[in-house]
């Protein structure tokens, strides 16, 4: 994919619908928007658990070949453990019994019984017939009766979030709940707003992250005027990496900045700033001045900015 053929409409287009994959593929197919086209791949490539995309490769692959991009092969980070996680499922008598049956099925047909730890069927097996997507690793430990209207399901897996959106996603009319719901919670908490545009951060309390686009109009009315008057540039940069340090290339492919600085990673510049990371954590730096809007000292932050300019950064 040439950077260059993205023109500016179809960039802010794609921008604005990232969130919702319907809109990526109507860009994509109906109006030729290859921007839309790379974002719905990542979104295959990586996994979108929220808006109910899982990893496909193989779907991927097939998208970035046709818009022209190569593939990167997902590996698993080192060190990376497996978490044991338990999912509590209630509901009536009858409905369990299908949730006991799709276990009991895919037991007899791949579970490997384990005198101490269970039945062992590939979480693999599990996602592809609840979702439909194959691709995650780990093992379905345990199903356990606690009470008549109640199920503990238990697993050993990579992903624990995925596994109890796919469980909701299958069998909507179960109550499902876990821990981990918990812990995504606790991390909603330590998120927080920064603007692209001057650096200023919104301390947003958990309940307003579903509503932010609304909160941001209420409280901070100046911030989509700034945004509408004209902030989305129409260069934009590229970072390239040479003998360990990062430059950066306008979309032109002029070096705009030699390369002098020494990060572990670095991503293409949103209203000219840039995400990179240093030290394991994340910070924001404007192209082309090679100033900081803020230093990395974020523990996660989003590459690209919403519709207002604000990009999601957790607190350490």
């Amino acid at each position: 994919m040439k950077v260059e053929s993205i023109e500016p409409k179809e960039r802010n287009k794609a921008m604005d619908a990232f969130e919702n994959p319907a809109e990526l593929y109507r860009l994509w197919k109906e109006e030729g928007n290859i921007l839309a086209g790379l974002f719905f791949a990542n979104k295959h490539h990586w996994g979108d658990e929220a808006n109910g995309i899982f990893i496909n490769p193989k779907q991927a692959r097939e998208i970035y070949e046709e818009i022209g991009e190569d593939f990167e092969t997902w590996k698993k980070e080192e060190g990376e453990n497996p978490n044991t996680v338990e999912y509590i499922i209630e509901g009536t008598k009858e409905e369990l019994k299908a949730f006991k049956v799709l276990f009991d099925t895919l037991n007899s047909k791949f579970g490997t019984p384990d005198l101490f730890d269970g039945v062992y069927i590939p979480l693999g097996v599990f996602m592809k017939t609840l979702v439909g997507s194959p691709y995650y690793e780990g093992n379905v430990l345990t199903l356990e009766e606690e009470k008549p209207n109640k199920l503990i399901l238990t697993a050993e897996l990579d992903k624990p979030f995925a596994l109890f959106y796919a469980l909701r996603e299958a069998f909507d009319n179960l109550k499902i709940s876990s821990e981990i719901e918990k812990e995504e919670s606790q991390k909603i908490d330590k998120i927080i707003l920064l603007s692209l545009i001057d650096g200023g951060i919104i301390e947003m309390p958990g309940e307003y992250i579903d509503h932010r686009e609304q909160f941001i109009e209420k409280f901070y009315p100046e911030i989509p005027k700034l945004i509408n008057k004209g902030n989305q540039e129409e260069v934009f940069y590229i970072p390239f990496e040479k003998n360990g340090l990062y430059g950066y290339i306008d979309n032109k492919e002029n070096v705009i900045i030699e390369p002098t600085f020494e990060f572990e990673d670095a991503d293409v510049t949103f209203l000219g700033v840039s995400r990179v990371q240093k030290d394991g954590l994340y910070g924001y730096i404007r192209i082309p001045s090679g100033k900081w809007l803020k230093e990395p000292q974020f523990i996660d932050g989003y590459r690209s900015p919403n519709a207002y300019g604000f990009v999601e950064v957790t607190k350490p």
